[in-house]
């Protein structure tokens, strides 16, 4: 059963899945799809590098939360499951709830910094939900993300990113994405209140 949320981003999911654009170009436009494009703007970045990274990343926080739990009982990858899950988060600075319509997003194909938008789209939505890998500790796995406040506090190198319960999955200025092990070990000194964004 769809909540209220969900609900809202099946309606969602219909206007892009019937709205012409460059996220449907080869005709078709699945769940897959749409919790790839969900994902692509919430994890878009001035830098490529960046923006892959991230992206990959929330897609398997996506699946870590869908297929194993996160702060929320798991729930699978049914159409009313993925739907109420991403209902449940905010859309901070992604502009996807803007609607197929709206500029920025009909443009987007234009000024991507990515050579193939629509093709990073799709494997963004089939890492979120048939995902090669996960990790069964539900305490262990990445399954929050979002601008922190005091992410300026959380010092970490690049090289020690990974599930250790004093580090993160990833850290790129106040975007962050925690085990709940680590946000729980983080926010003991850390300001985890957000910025915009996230659950």
């Amino acid at each position: 059963m769809l909540t209220d949320k969900g609900e809202a981003m099946y309606r969602l999911y219909v206007d892009y899945k019937e709205k012409s654009g460059w996220w449907n170009a080869d005709g078709d436009f699945t769940l897959e799809d749409f919790v790839g494009l969900w994902i692509y703007f919430e994890s878009r970045s001035s830098s490529r590098e960046t923006w892959e990274a991230q992206g990959k990343l929330i897609a398997s926080a996506i699946a870590q939360n869908l297929y194993v739990g996160g702060w929320n009982e798991a729930s699978g990858g049914s159409l009313n499951a993925v739907l109420n899950f991403l209902g449940s988060w905010k859309d901070g600075k992604s502009g996807l709830g803007a609607g197929p319509g709206s500029e920025s997003i009909q443009m987007e194909a234009l000024y991507s910094r990515l050579d193939d938008a629509q093709g990073f789209m799709k494997e963004l939505g089939q890492a979120a939900l048939h995902p090669k890998t996960l990790n069964y500790d539900r305490d262990k796995g990445p399954s929050i993300w979002g601008n922190i406040k005091g992410a300026e506090d959380i010092d970490v190198s690049p090289k020690n990113f990974g599930p250790a319960r004093d580090s993160v999955y990833y850290k790129n200025g106040s975007f962050v994405i925690f085990s709940i092990e680590q946000y729980n070990y983080w926010s003991l000194t850390v300001d985890m209140s957000l910025t915009y964004s996230a659950h």
